[in-house]
């Protein structure tokens, strides 16, 4: 029934509202990003803020944690072994445009929070006034925490410490609750303090593994490029009904894996970047704009050259197996021990991310109560993840991603102008901000429409 459910929503209309809108924000942007990259990247090294919250790096690390878990390797391993080649291309596609909407909501998030707390919700509530849909969001978010930050980062990890050093079940999970025990209670800086410290190390050593593995077979990147470029717009994928049917797969998995890795869209990073420390929604906008570049452009797209240059289409398994194995090809058995204690830390960072995504939706939903019985439910769900199948889980998470990012474009589309304004205002004002964007006082005087 997941599956059916998802092949309708996550196969034809949430590409389509994301492409389109997506879009749509950079028309009416102007398409800044592409037009301005100094002033973007100039604004990272801003160093203003009111001194209440956490860096506004920080926060992208929070971020970054929630978004740099499974979904960089056995998401991408999944979408092409499911997808073929083809989805990698769709996943490139998505978070071109799905870019735009990652700063979009990022703005949102910073300028209708209220007291270092804010996310979709409550731009939802605050700038559209809709308290029943931001309810709804929450408890997507809450139902997401279970599946994608919790389940699936287990499972993967389980999955690979059994493929490469014969262990799994209790142990992994002991592994990964002690950490987070120890972590989450500290709130966002004690979390933040953490993924700042492991963030940067992880992203460069996978990306030096795998830069190892391209720069050995470089002479047949252009053949694996070919390849992705002719499954993704095959003849035959419109000529014939086969061929029509992976097409379809093409698109559905690569891009509900690209929204499962960038998360954007879907409304979850402005969540993390409600608590930086910065006075100005535009600024911190930008940051989830890196964050896609980071995720998907980079990582995924590493990922995935690894694996198609071990198998190409004729992959031998699925998820972290299939990942695993490229590497080791390539590598031998020690780069296999490597990747799965990369996969410890990001499936890690991630867990401790969604705990706290977690925590945050049941507070706008209960204002505060039950975070106890959450965070027992979150441990014991971390030891029974290992004998969960992978497939229901990573349904459910394509089903709630799906329809957060529904809920969400919605929203956006719907503050168009808030965004719009504040653009237009900081690029005119020489990369300045006319006032403070972290409105606690009351609603923000621009409406919707």
């Amino acid at each position: 029934m997941l599956y059916y459910v998802n092949s309708l929503l996550n196969g034809t209309f949430i590409p389509l509202i994301l492409f389109a809108s997506g879009l749509y924000y950079s028309a009416r942007l102007g398409f800044f990003n592409l037009l301005h990259p100094i002033k973007i990247i100039r604004a990272y090294f801003d160093k203003s803020g009111a001194g209440k919250g956490i860096s506004p790096f920080r926060a992208v690390t929070v971020a970054l944690a929630g978004t740099l878990g499974v979904g960089n390797i056995a998401g991408v391993a999944t979408a092409i072994a499911a997808g073929g080649a083809g989805a990698v291309f769709w996943m490139w596609a998505s978070a071109a445009v799905a870019a735009v909407l990652k700063y979009a909501e990022v703005l949102l998030g910073i300028y209708y929070r209220r007291e270092r707390r804010g996310g979709a919700a409550y731009y939802i509530l605050r700038g559209l006034g809709n308290r029943k849909l931001a309810l709804v969001f929450s408890g997507l978010l809450l139902v997401s925490s279970f599946a994608m930050g919790n389940i699936i980062q287990v499972k993967a990890v389980c999955d690979s410490f059994r493929e490469t050093l014969g262990i799994g079940g209790i142990a992994v999970s002991f592994m990964i609750a002690l950490p987070v025990v120890l972590v989450v209670k500290g709130g966002i800086k004690k979390i933040s303090s953490f993924t700042v410290a492991l963030i940067p190390i992880l992203c460069i050593g996978y990306i030096g593994l795998s830069l190892y593995v391209i720069v050995t077979e470089s002479g047949r990147l252009p053949e694996v490029f070919s390849l992705i470029f002719r499954s993704a717009f095959s003849l035959r994928s419109f000529g014939s009904g086969l061929g029509g049917y992976a097409f379809a797969r093409a698109i559905r998995y690569g891009v509900a894996r690209g929204i499962a890795s960038n998360e954007a869209g879907c409304g979850t990073a402005p969540t993390a970047h409600a608590s930086a420390d910065t006075d100005c929604a535009v600024r911190q906008g930008f940051w989830g704009i890196f964050e896609v570049f980071a995720d998907t452009v980079v990582l995924c797209t590493l990922t995935a050259l690894v694996i198609l240059l071990a198998f190409g289409n004729d992959t031998p398994s699925d998820g972290m197996a299939l990942a695993i194995a490229a590497f080791e090809k390539y590598a031998g058995s020690s780069a296999g021990i490597i990747l799965s204690l990369a996969v410890y830390f990001f499936a890690l960072s991630t867990v401790i991310c969604w705990y706290h995504y977690g925590t945050e939706a049941l507070f706008f939903i209960t204002k505060g109560r039950y975070e106890n019985a959450y965070f027992v439910s979150y441990l014991v769900l971390i030891f029974v993840s290992c004998y969960i199948p992978s497939l229901p889980a990573w349904e459910l998470s394509d089903l709630t991603f799906g329809a957060m990012t529904a809920v969400n474009v919605y929203a956006l589309i719907r503050l168009r102008r808030v965004v719009v304004i504040e653009t237009r205002n900081y690029f005119n004002k020489c990369d300045k901000c006319d006032r403070k964007s972290d409105n606690d006082s009351g609603i923000p005087r621009i409406r919707p429409g």
